[in-house]
């Protein structure tokens, strides 16, 4: 598997996460697979990513001349991730490596959209070369088949997965516990979670808020220093597995502002953990997420909605529980992780030719 990123760093994100479930759960589900992850972008600046990205060119290398049946598995995500599984895909068209292109990344629709010509038409080429491409929703299927152009018996729609906790969390609680969780950036809304967090609605309530993620923090704490809540707001910044376990268990809500994504996992593990969610209604959330019955969605950029949201979450207890309990059906129905790995052992004998 080619990762954008190093897992240990956070640096991964999503994609990251996937993959790592994906590696726990396949020997339950197929113990003759083994999973190989490198890292074609690296821990550090972008200066050191070519080095990276040539060794882990190099280890499949090592594998094809080993003689062992290998599966090119390449995570796509927009911008630089995408460069370098374009020509990881070139170089293995002539060693005939079977390929399956896994589709990530929010807005890589948009991305795409914005590209010239020349280059859309390379990315084209890459996903077609593929044996199999991966899409994480219907919507995303779509989008795959009307500009990508691919066949639609080419197309395998996987949601992502993640393990069932063991721990639940949305606690009841004196004090409400507001979590984020993700890059501190603009796409996934944080101004706008803490402008949400400063409105008057909210600041006769008890709350505090945790907003952990890789990304630097300082603005977005000298911002939560000028709207009058630094001291009820907490930036940990990027947390380990069980650090991110923990903070969810005590979450009274996970909050995902976010301007675009296509499907995160951390809204997943919020669902899997009876954690109320409340984001926006982008990528894949709305094809799984109905408003006010399994999570509350506003729309991006609008602080007022999610300050409404937010007090709502804080003043009806009983919406609280029905949120976690249908939020937790929707798990069990889209993201169980060993539906996931299954239907991608599928998807790799069906591009071995070993099944339909």
């Amino acid at each position: 598997m080619l990762c954008p990123g190093d897992l240990r760093t956070g640096r991964a994100g999503g994609i990251g996460t996937c993959i790592a479930h994906l590696r726990a759960e396949m020997p339950r589900i197929d113990p003759s697979l083994r999973i190989e992850q490198y890292d074609t972008r690296g821990p550090g600046s972008l200066a050191a990513a070519p080095l990276y990205f040539l060794s882990a060119l190099g280890q499949v290398g090592r594998h094809v001349l080993a003689g062992q049946p290998t599966i090119l598995h390449a995570h796509m995500a927009p911008r630089g991730s995408s460069v370098r599984k374009l020509l990881a895909i070139l170089l293995a068209a002539p060693l005939r490596i079977p390929t399956v292109v896994h589709l990530h990344g929010s807005g890589y629709d948009q991305w795409y959209r914005s590209l010239p010509r020349p280059a859309r038409a390379a990315l084209r080429w890459a996903f077609r070369r593929a044996g199999r491409t991966i899409a994480l929703s219907e919507g995303w299927r779509r989008f795959l088949l009307e500009e990508i152009g691919l066949p639609a018996d080419r197309v395998d729609v996987i949601p992502n997965g993640v393990p069932d906790p063991k721990v639940a969390g949305c606690p009841e609680q004196r004090t409400a516990h507001f979590v984020f969780l993700g890059h501190l950036s603009r796409r996934k809304g944080v101004s706008t979670l803490l402008a949400a967090l400063a409105s008057p609605g909210l600041a006769g309530l008890d709350w505090r808020a945790t907003l952990a993620g890789y990304g630097d923090s300082e603005p977005y704490r000298e911002e939560a220093r000028r709207l009058g809540i630094a001291g009820r707001v907490e930036f940990p910044g990027w947390l380990d597995r069980a650090g991110t376990d923990s903070l969810l268990a005590s979450a009274s809500a996970l909050v995902l502002p976010s301007h675009a994504e296509n499907l995160p996992m951390v809204v997943l593990e919020a669902l899997a953990a009876r954690v109320p969610v409340v984001a926006t209604p982008v990528g894949a959330l709305p094809e799984f997420l109905t408003d006010g019955v399994s999570a509350l969605l506003v729309q991006p950029g609008e602080a007022g909605e999610l300050a409404a949201a937010l007090e709502r979450v804080i003043r009806e207890p009983e919406l609280r529980g029905r949120l976690a309990a249908e939020g937790r059906q929707v798990f069990e129905r889209h993201f169980d992780v060993a539906a996931m790995t299954r239907r991608v052992t599928e998807t790799y004998a069906r591009l071995l030719g070993h099944g339909g």
